[in-house]
């Protein structure tokens, strides 16, 4: 495995992608088994077969508007079927997807939207009273609108949550430019011929985000080739029994590759279902498990603790947990023990299986150690099958084992660029002397003898935390200090995470006012600051 000089390097095998898309590898994956259910919404159920005619539909209606091979369409959406249908209609038709997070403004849709030059938009009714000014702004050709009710309104008594959702406005301005689902559907029944276009592994087919170094999104683009060889490697390096039953709770936004590629594509191509979770908060958390009761869940650390201290999971059953995997953040060994104690005394024999990744190389390259039926909670696991890895020091070349280094991969999952960011790019991609393309993370580890990888730190500081409706998302504390600095208001100032009792953790802000300025005035002035950044 390692080489003759005992260096933190380890060489993996080439994954062998069949040259196709994302679609139709699916269909490969899944001959005969038409009647599966590959994912759930509430109560609403999306069978493969359902799936392969419902994106016909949507690529032949897609197709009619004037999508063409290669166009990026952005999608607003929360987790649901109507997404993952659109995405694959979309790959059908040789488009890209991406997924805008749900939590953006209307200014931030716009900023997205012209970055991609796209002509085509889905999203809900949230940001009704915005869409026509969306649409002038940026030069939309249509904008198809899926509410709660095309999503669920066919469901028979609905639970709470369904209730809940289907409760939401589903009301949208009347416009020439925007469409209802229902109009979509009904130009995609209508169309004649085939949407599809001719499978291609190296063609682009999804646009993920990362924050990167700085805080920032990053667009990464990524082919088919990207996303297959990511998910073989899931599933050539675990070891859970893949099948037709049993339900993966997804609990990330899909616009994060932890959310959508690991946690919803894997179980599928696995042959298991995806779980989906348009409502998650805090406060839903019991209420999506007791719906599920999934086998396998695909959280972030704060998930993990916030159920092992809420009060309505006291006397909770979670026997029906096998696999509880975390990722987008660290946990130390103390909470991966206190959490294990927590199934246990619940019923779960699951342990913690906490892995790391990066969206650049599809979200995940270490697995836990359970899937290796081994257990190690200080290890985040072992490199996946078919990727190399290596930790190199300050001269580049890689460390003595046990040494800590800067954490690099090597892959055909390794994405194909930041979108249209070359300068970027150049930054974390480099090619050896035998042609081999590296990606450089800002992670800091080292590997044992043994092949288990170990988490020293990062080269920026960020932590995971909630909004006042209790969904997550990562705040980065350089580009938070770096927004105050820029208000103008202070002579220096410092951001570091601190408890919070409702949010779990919090940015603080530690100041130095500018001269001559009143304190108060000052942070009065500095938080609207803020809040538009």
């Amino acid at each position: 495995m390692f080489n003759k000089l005992e260096l933190s390097y380890i060489k993996g095998a080439d994954i062998n992608v069949p040259d196709t898309s994302i679609y139709e590898y699916l269909l490969m994956r899944s001959r005969r088994s038409g009647n599966r259910i590959v994912s759930k919404c509430h109560e609403d159920e999306l069978s493969l077969a359902r799936l392969q005619a419902e994106s016909e539909i949507y690529a032949k209606a897609f197709k009619k508007l004037g999508v063409r091979e290669g166009d990026i369409v952005p999608m607003c959406l929360p987790p649901c079927n109507e997404a993952l249908i659109a995405f694959f209609a979309l790959n059908r038709l040789g488009a890209v997807s991406t997924f805008l997070s749900a939590a953006s403004s209307g200014e931030e849709l716009e900023k997205y939207i012209k970055r991609f030059d796209s002509r085509f938009f889905l999203t809900t009714p949230k940001h009704a009273a915005e869409l026509p000014e969306i649409i002038e702004n940026c030069g939309l050709d249509q904008t198809v609108v899926i509410t709660s009710q095309d999503a669920l309104g066919t469901v028979k008594d609905p639970c709470a949550l369904t209730r809940a959702l289907l409760a939401n406005p589903a009301g949208y301005p009347s416009h020439d430019r925007i469409m209802s689902l229902t109009a979509l559907r009904n130009l995609g029944r209508n169309a004649v011929g085939s949407p599809d276009a001719r499978p291609s592994m190296k063609r682009p087919a999804f646009i993920s985000y990362t924050s990167g170094t700085t805080g920032e999104p990053k667009a990464i683009y990524m082919s088919n080739e990207n996303i297959i060889a990511e998910i073989i490697s899931e599933l050539k390096t675990s070891l859970i029994p893949l099948g037709p039953r049993g339900t993966a709770l997804q609990v990330v936004p899909f616009n994060y590759p932890y959310g959508f590629i690991i946690s919803t594509l894997v179980p599928i191509y696995a042959g298991r279902t995806a779980g989906l979770t348009p409502l998650l908060t805090l406060c839903g958390v019991k209420d999506y498990l007791s719906m599920y009761r999934p086998y396998l869940i695909f959280a972030i650390p704060s998930f993990y603790n916030y159920m092992k201290g809420a009060p309505e999971f006291e006397r909770f059953d979670l026997s029906f947990l096998k696999y509880a995997a975390s990722g987008g953040d660290k946990l130390d060994v103390t909470d991966k023990l206190r959490i294990n104690d927590f199934f246990a005394a619940h019923g779960s024999r699951a342990k913690i299986l906490d892995g790391s990744g990066n969206g650049e190389g599809g979200g995940a390259l270490a697995s836990p150690s359970p899937l290796f039926n081994k257990y190690n909670p200080n290890s985040i696991g072992k490199i996946n099958y078919g990727l190399s890895v290596k930790f190199i020091g300050s001269d580049g070349k890689p460390v003595p084992l046990g040494q800590t280094g800067k954490f690099c991969f090597a892959g055909r999952n390794v994405m194909m660029e930041y979108y249209h960011a070359p300068e970027e790019t150049s930054k974390v991609l480099f090619k050896d002397e035998d042609g081999t393309t590296w990606f450089h993370t800002d992670m800091l580890g080292h590997v044992d003898e043994r092949g288990w990888i170990y988490f020293d730190g990062r080269e920026r500081r960020f932590f995971i935390t909630y909004d006042i409706s209790g969904s997550p998302y990562k705040v980065y504390c350089d580009h938070v200090q770096d927004i105050v600095k820029k208000s103008g208001l202070v002579l220096d100032c410092a951001v570091v995470q601190g408890p919070d009792p409702v949010r779990c953790m919090l940015p603080k802000a530690f100041i130095k006012v500018a001269n001559g300025m009143d304190f108060d005035e000052a942070v009065n002035r500095i938080r609207e600051f803020c809040s538009k950044e």
